[in-house]
């Protein structure tokens, strides 16, 4: 009886480990199949997060690379347990050169390409300006409480599709959201309840 305890940790820890493996590898072979274009040969699996995404229950798992010693790479992958399957939370690349941070990032559906002047801060924009307004609108919103953002942010939520592959740098302004519009993304909202004050629009 004394043996069977520490047979049973020794089993339970052993196949803990294993899926614990299994599921970094099966995050990294849907990578490899789904977005052939990541390079996912040197990435190495770095942590393993629990907290809720949007109320949903997942497991995040990180991978970290260095690109010829010179960009750091990290690529994140989302578990849905309920759904049994993976999703891409995003992948990006960061590197310095001369005067300058670029910054590439990949998410599901997006991509955004800029660099930094690290001087001046100045950013500029190959792909994605549109997109990294969008996140920054909603950081002044929900953190500063900036509404005269809000009109960017739905009318772009409403459009997103042909906005995120908008290439160039300093875009001009978004257009005023119809009401048609506003009644839409109330309602995307309500379902999402991702913490958008919507009595403030």
């Amino acid at each position: 009886m004394k043996l069977l305890f520490p047979l049973l940790l020794i089993n339970t820890l052993f196949f803990t480990a294993c899926n614990k493996a299994d599921l970094n590898r099966s995050g990294l072979k849907f990578v490899k199949e789904n977005y052939p274009l990541i390079p996912i040969e040197n990435l190495e699996f770095a942590l393993k997060d629990t907290m809720p995404r949007l109320g949903v229950p997942h497991v995040g798992l990180v991978y970290v690379d260095t690109i010829d010693g010179i960009k750091a790479a990290q690529l994140s992958v989302d578990y849905l347990p309920e759904k049994d399957s993976f999703v891409l939370y995003g992948y990006d690349q960061h590197w310095v050169d001369g005067y300058y941070l670029y910054v590439l990032e990949m998410k599901e559906d997006t991509t955004l390409y800029y660099r930094k002047n690290l001087k001046n801060n100045d950013n500029f924009f190959y792909i994605g300006e549109y997109d990294f307004r969008r996140t920054q609108n909603e950081v002044a919103l929900i953190s500063f409480g900036d509404t005269t953002v809000k009109d960017d942010i739905i009318y772009y939520d409403m459009h997103r599709d042909s906005l995120r592959k908008v290439r160039g740098n300093n875009l001009p302004p978004l257009p005023a959201p119809t009401q048609e519009d506003r009644e839409q993304w109330k309602s995307m909202q309500r379902e999402r309840k991702d913490g958008i004050n919507l009595d403030e629009f």
